[in-house]
């Protein structure tokens, strides 16, 4: 059987898609072969997100190394990351 099926929730651009455990599989018959592309194409990736996001995680890696050169405690950094992502 075809692994994607129409959902169950009646959505147009959506499949169900049904996993069987091969090891469980007596017999197989092929009942048709397509060798057709799907048409749709996948979502592009938003770069321009991907990229800030990093950018973000690593200026607060900084932010972090620099309070830990300073000196300053367990408690103040996260202090200060609170008040600084408020």
């Amino acid at each position: 059987t075809n692994p994607e099926c129409p959902a169950s929730d009646g959505k147009p651009n959506l499949n169900d898609v049904h996993i069987i455990n091969l090891s469980f599989v007596s017999d197989v018959q092929v009942k048709k072969e397509v060798n057709t592309l799907n048409e749709t194409s996948p979502p592009s990736l938003n770069l321009a997100r991907i990229q800030t996001r990093l950018k973000n995680s690593i200026e607060e890696k900084k932010r972090l190394v620099s309070a830990l050169a300073a000196g300053v405690s367990p408690e103040g950094q996260q202090l200060f990351f609170s008040i600084t992502k408020t």
